[in-house]
């Protein structure tokens, strides 16, 4: 059974999360473990330093990357 304190996530619901409300700390509220994949690192990396969402999610040092 699937742990509900870990959660793996893509890059949809990262960028939606911070579409509208700002920011990711609400993962961080509601899971213990947030693990993002290489393949979604490198897709919001993809941006460029000044692309949506770039800033925010390099500073959530929480996310397991």
């Amino acid at each position: 059974m699937p742990s509900p304190s870990r959660l793996v996530t893509n890059t949809s619901p990262l960028l939606a999360l911070l579409a509208a409300c700002g920011s990711l700390e609400l993962l961080h509220s509601l899971y213990d473990e947030v693990l993002v994949p290489h393949e979604v690192c490198a897709e919001i990396a993809a941006g460029g330093p000044n692309g949506f969402g770039v800033a925010d999610f390099n500073q959530a040092g929480w996310l397991r990357k």
